[in-house]
């Protein structure tokens, strides 16, 4: 099963397993796996639990991302919480051994700071309260 996860992310051709990462409601379990041949019929992983169950009090895990960056690495994202200014990640080399889960917080010290490097050189795009902080670059344009 783990070779049939990674397999599928270097390059998906139409030969390649799919792997949808989800959340149940109430998104307080952790991060769900089901793999499928054909994008019609899914199997749930780990005999339906979650794949990564959450490790913080309080901590929720929905709308999860997975991506694989540059130098294979795997790294999901999640929101946090229903309300709050934050987001959860954490990587790992397999999709078996993972990081300790962290709570990243967001335009924390600064209204409209742009958070960078999160993820190595990927940037963290975030549709933030414009209206109230009314952050602009030097073109005018919104900015966070």
């Amino acid at each position: 099963m783990i070779r049939a996860l990674i397999a599928l992310f270097p390059a998906v051709c139409l030969a390649d397993p799919l792997l949808f990462v989800y959340f149940k409601e109430p998104a307080n379990m952790g991060a769900f796996f089901a793999i499928s041949n054909d994008g019609y019929h899914w199997q749930p992983l780990n005999g339906g639990k979650p794949w990564l169950p959450i490790e913080h009090s309080g901590e929720l895990m929905r709308d999860p991302f997975l991506t694989r960056g540059p130098v294979g690495e795997f790294h999901l994202v999640w929101t946090w919480a229903w309300r709050g200014t934050s987001f959860g990640y954490a990587h790992s080399p397999d999709l078996v051994h993972w990081s300790e889960q962290q709570e990243i917080p967001l335009m924390a010290s600064v209204p409209g700071a742009n958070n960078r490097n999160l993820l190595g050189r990927r940037e963290i795009q975030v549709a933030g309260d414009l209206v109230q902080h009314r952050a602009r670059t030097p073109r005018g344009q919104p900015h966070l």
